[in-house]
């Protein structure tokens, strides 16, 4: 019985090691892709005084970008001064329920910047534009995302680990049930 046990053991190990791999060579496969890119752009420019959410979509199907945690790249050109926070799901609907920013990043009084940051969650992000000037203000974001994906990795590299263990045990298994099974011979003079 410990022999198939072993064996199933190990099975299960090279199937959680693979599973484990494929996931790896796919969080290296999508960091080398850019497909995290983009720009916004106001074209009738920002009124002063005024804040505009972001839509993904410009037909409204969506309020957000679906962004993976990673490095985010933000080249912010504007024609005056602006205010511009990046908001997560929850700083999505307190804006739309009660005009309350609540950002996971935000930079003050910006014209002209590249910002490179972080982004710890995977899920809907957009941005959030305020206007504080008296005038009316004109800009483009343009955003790159790139670098490993956190959640990806940690996923990969922990199914990667698991499966190699359980391999090794199994095949250690193995080997105990046979080195058991078979007896060294003891010859008598």
């Amino acid at each position: 019985m410990a022999r198939y046990s072993a064996k199933n053991l190990t099975k299960v190990g090279v199937l959680v090691l693979a599973v484990g791999l494929v996931f790896l060579a796919g969080t290296f496969y999508r960091t080398s892709t850019t497909w995290g890119s983009g720009s916004v752009s106001n074209l009738f420019g920002l009124a002063p005084q005024t804040t505009h959410l972001v839509k993904a979509s410009p037909f409204g199907e969506s309020d957000a970008y679906i962004w993976p945690p990673s490095n985010l790249r933000l080249d912010v050109q504007a024609n005056g001064t602006l205010d511009v926070h990046i908001v997560d799901q929850n700083g999505i609907t307190q804006w739309n329920k009660n005009h309350v920013v609540d950002s996971v990043w935000a930079a003050y009084g910006i014209q002209q910047e590249i910002f490179n940051l972080h982004l710890n969650g995977r899920g809907p992000h957009t941005f959030l534009v305020y206007n504080p000037s008296e005038d009316i203000v004109h800009y483009e974001i343009s955003y790159t995302a790139y670098g490993l994906e956190s959640d990806l990795l940690y996923v990969s590299v922990v199914l990667t680990l698991s499966g190699l263990v359980v391999t090794v045990a199994g095949l250690l298994l193995s080997w105990k049930n046979r080195k058991n099974r078979n007896p060294p011979i003891n010859k008598q003079p």
